[in-house]
């Protein structure tokens, strides 16, 4: 398939994927959460596009609703396992991995990070636990295909716009957060075997993770304000997210 071949499909399975991470994230009360759920879910249906293969003759969708399904319900687990509290921890915890690894250039251990924080390693490593569990999240396996046909012309260039800023704001990540998205979802490794591949614990798999998807999302909700300025930017940006995802291979 060519790149424009997969910018259509993307285009063409924006709503679904956006219905299916809403059906997923009905339950969370803070928009901004649900907003983080559907991030992920269309994270998801690039990643697919970008796996299809048409002569397997498996309908584009039906192959792309696991991944997004995926992607939406590992965010949904992510987001209802952290009180407010544990969700400010992981930033802070983040954010002083950022800042030694930008100092240093090497990955951050656990006492170099408690260190940048000023608290005690066996506290942080109690943090560091509490967010990295995941709970079990039921969701609705009913998902209907979206059809662009009743589509108005103001929806059309919303959901055009909402592509670009998602294959922009891909190759606009780090190039270790491209790997870890790319091995993830794109090649459905195990944490396990990103940390094998990186030579990093699984824990840390999870925290490098954690932080791409965030990086995406704070990009996607950055580029919000800055639709692309014609079409053609938007069927420019598929080479684009081609790179992103190819990066790590």
């Amino acid at each position: 398939m060519t790149h424009t071949d997969r910018d259509k499909l993307i285009r063409e399975h924006v709503d679904a994927a956006r219905r299916v991470a809403r059906k997923i994230a009905r339950g969370l009360r803070d928009p901004a959460l649900r907003e983080d759920v559907e991030a992920a879910a269309l994270v998801g249906l690039a990643e697919a596009a970008h796996r299809y293969d048409p002569q397997n003759g498996e309908p584009f969708f039906a192959f792309a609703v696991k991944r997004v399904r995926g992607a939406a319900v590992d965010e949904l687990r992510r987001v209802q396992v952290l009180t407010r509290r544990e969700r400010e921890h992981a930033r802070r915890i983040e954010d002083a991995m950022a800042a030694v690894e930008a100092r240093s250039g090497d990955p951050a251990n656990t006492n170099e990070v408690a260190d940048e924080l000023g608290m005690h390693v066996d506290r942080l490593r109690e943090l560091q636990a509490r967010v990295a569990r995941r709970a079990a999240v039921p969701y609705d396996d009913a998902v209907g295909h979206a059809s662009t046909a009743d589509e108005c012309p103001a929806e059309r260039i919303d959901r055009k716009r909402a592509l670009a800023r998602l294959h922009r704001a891909l190759d606009d990540l780090a190039r270790r957060d491209r790997e870890v998205i790319a091995m993830y979802y794109d090649r459905s490794m195990s944490l396990r075997e990103i940390g094998a591949r990186l030579g990093v614990s699984e824990s840390r798999v999870c925290q490098l993770r954690g932080r791409a998807e965030r990086a995406l999302r704070r990009a996607l909700l950055e580029r919000q304000a800055q639709p692309p300025a014609n079409a053609g930017q938007t069927q420019a940006a598929a080479p684009a997210a081609g790179r992103a995802i190819r990066a790590a291979r």
